[in-house]
């Protein structure tokens, strides 16, 4: 994919960045599909990505549906570890059982931290990260498991803070739309 900068998206980022009164806790990046040009304000700042870590976790799952790793009607028993507190009402419940393309798509739809942590089980965190690396997200990571609430959840596995970019996440998004 060939992206190409260009300032005056970064002038409209910045501007709009500027009025919302965001401009100094802020990064964005966005790119025009039609035509490839990219503008950001700061986009290269690591940021803890909060409930946007699901979208490379998503793109982990499909990737291993097209390696063949991986069977989306695969069934898997929810763990009790993996109970936090979610966006919505969840069939999560431990002991329930769900298939991979059901917790894909509550971790998607609903933004479902229980499906997430399920998903980081089976998918492996190490996978994911690797794979983001793969496509050029050199700074992300997907460390920790996602807690609704506090206390955060007990996560023995954990390697870091999870941590990405505003331009690693538009650019992650544009390979997936286009």
């Amino acid at each position: 994919m060939d992206i190409r900068q260009n300032r005056e998206l970064d002038r409209r980022v910045e501007e709009a960045l500027s009025k919302a009164g965001l401009k100094d806790m802020a990064s964005a990046y966005l790119i025009d599909l039609s035509s490839l040009a990219c503008g950001g304000w700061r986009p290269d700042e690591v940021i803890y990505p909060a409930s946007v870590i699901k979208v490379p976790i998503m793109a982990e799952a499909f990737h291993q549906y097209d390696q063949g790793v991986l069977d989306p009607g695969a069934r898997i028993v929810v763990s009790e570890a993996n109970q936090t507190t979610t966006a919505e009402t969840t069939p999560l419940t431990a002991g329930y059982e769900a298939t991979i393309e059901e917790m894909v798509d509550l971790m998607v739809t609903r933004s479902d931290n229980i499906a997430t942590n399920q998903l980081m089980d089976v998918l492996r965190r190490e996978r994911v990260t690797e794979y983001m690396r793969t496509l050029g997200l050199g700074s992300f990571l997907l460390g920790r498991k996602l807690s609704g609430s506090e206390p955060l959840i007990a996560d023995p596995e954990m390697i870091g803070r999870n941590r990405l970019s505003a331009l690693e996440i538009g650019r992650l998004l544009a390979l997936i739309a286009i």
